[in-house]
């Protein structure tokens, strides 16, 4: 695992630099010390102090080969944007990844009781009724008009290549498991769609703020 990574990195610093975070990581987690300390390295120290401590051995290792995919990903002058729909009082929002190689890759959650239709509505944010706030792709790029669009500026320090991958290791590491409520203003617990994408560009180092009115936007998908 070592040596591909160091394959992948090449001679790339800021490569270099995740690569040896990863590892680090895998030998915390192998010698039972605390991985997030022993990463080091931005959405990486995050996400594993708060996931891979919780996880297996077998899981850990299934994780990793996953991070490694995403790691190899070839993506050319990649650009981050958040995607709004409107739902009157406020927006839906979702990440598209836009690449001069790859599809648009788009990183979204929707209630899990709630996808081809509304079920169980309640008042007031309770959310009774919608299940948990799940990754799941509903929107089609390419129907998201210009005007509901807004670039995500690369957070200092990083590419924009590797903005994009902490993104999508983040996506990766949410269990859906948070409680889905549609208005989490008003309710102690739980998130929404909104919540999930503040919570992915928060992880991956943004303090990106959206342009419209999205509820839920600060509340963190892991509690």
């Amino acid at each position: 695992f070592g040596d591909s990574l160091d394959k992948w990195a090449g001679e790339d610093p800021k490569k270099i630099e995740f690569a040896n975070s990863i590892k680090r990581m895998a030998v915390a987690v192998g010698t039972g010390k605390d991985p997030g300390e022993a990463a080091g390295y931005g959405a990486v120290n995050s996400f594993a102090k708060n996931v891979m401590k919780d996880k297996s051995t077998a899981e850990q290792e299934k994780l990793a080969a996953k991070i490694k995919e995403i790691m190899d990903l070839d993506l050319k002058n990649p650009v981050i944007e958040v995607g709004y729909r409107s739902l009157g009082l406020t927006n839906h929002s979702l990440i598209i990844i836009s690449s001069d190689n790859q599809k648009p890759i788009v990183l979204e959650g929707m209630p899990e009781d709630q996808i081809g239709g509304i079920k169980a509505r309640t008042a007031g944010g309770g959310g009774v009724g919608y299940g948990n706030l799940i990754k799941q792709v509903v929107s089609v790029p390419n129907k998201i008009k210009l005007s509901d669009r807004q670039i995500v500026s690369t957070p200092k320090g990083m590419t924009r290549e590797e903005f994009a991958k902490n993104l999508l290791i983040g996506n990766l590491l949410y269990d859906n498991n948070a409680l889905y409520v549609d208005i989490p203003e008003l309710s102690p617990i739980g998130a929404n769609s909104n919540s999930f994408v503040g919570s992915l560009l928060r992880l991956a180092g943004s303090d990106f703020k959206p342009n419209r009115s999205c509820w839920g936007w600060e509340r963190d998908i892991w509690q």
